[in-house]
């Protein structure tokens, strides 16, 4: 019986530290850069790298050009996080985000819970 219990608890680690690599994994995706060529390269000039700039960002970015980027046609933002980032949670939040700082607030919460930091 002691013996079975044993097993069970190795096993219990044996998850927890796969959790905690994948989620290292998730943060390291989030806090380094992407390759020069995927940079998200913003209409007034601005290129983002990672999501921390991203979120940074938003708080230079006007409405309008917001609007260029994320409007009924289009929604780079979306197509960055989908095509480069590739987080299917992030991409599933951010497909309702309507304004700047909707956008801002999905990208800061999701790099909080990936990251365990504060943006």
């Amino acid at each position: 019986m002691a013996e079975q219990k044993k097993k069970v608890v190795r096993k219990k680690k044996t998850t927890a530290a796969a959790q905690s690599a994948a989620q290292e994994e998730k943060s390291e995706k989030y806090l380094t850069n992407v390759p020069e060529e995927f940079c998200f390269l913003c209409h007034d000039g601005q290129v983002f790298r990672n999501i921390h700039e991203l979120i940074d960002g938003f708080d230079r970015m006007s409405d309008d050009i917001f609007a260029y980027h994320c409007n009924e046609n289009k929604n780079d933002f979306w197509r960055w996080v989908v095509d480069v980032i590739q987080d299917e949670k992030l991409a599933e939040d951010l497909k309702n985000a309507k304004s700047r700082q909707e956008a801002k607030d999905v990208f800061r919460i999701r790099y909080y819970d990936v990251t365990d930091l504060e943006v």
